[in-house]
């Protein structure tokens, strides 16, 4: 039982590990009239330029790695194998896209989705 208690305990932990540094990240947005990142196809992408602070980076930083632990933890090793080759199709595709320079279409402000297709001249 404690080992059970133990493996919530640590996921707590890293939870909020996260929040903590994305605290950072919320108060960033307003002051520089960014937003969070968000997997909606219409978002809006922010862009952390060179003029970034030191700190807000630094969030983003200390966000992955206690996030990719708590996806190791939650997946278990039930689900591990399948995420590992989800991710493995994700670098595939990756490296198929750079010959085709699609990375230089991709502005470095914020874009929504439609507007960045219509500048690559790319169907929706």
């Amino acid at each position: 039982m404690d080992s059970h208690k133990d493996e919530c305990s640590e996921m707590g932990n890293l939870v909020d590990e996260i929040k903590q540094q994305l605290a950072i990240w919320e108060d960033y947005g307003p002051q520089s009239e960014t937003s969070l990142p968000s997997v909606g196809s219409d978002a809006r992408a922010p862009a952390l330029t060179p003029d970034t602070p030191d700190h807000v980076l630094d969030a983003r930083e200390k966000i992955m790695d206690p996030a990719f632990k708590l996806l190791r933890l939650a997946a278990g090793p039930s689900k591990i194998a399948s995420v590992t080759i989800s991710h493995s199709e994700f670098i595939v595709a990756l490296n198929w896209l750079f010959p085709f320079k699609i990375f230089d279409l991709v502005h470095e402000e914020p874009i929504a989705y439609r507007a960045q297709a219509e500048s690559a001249n790319v169907l929706v």
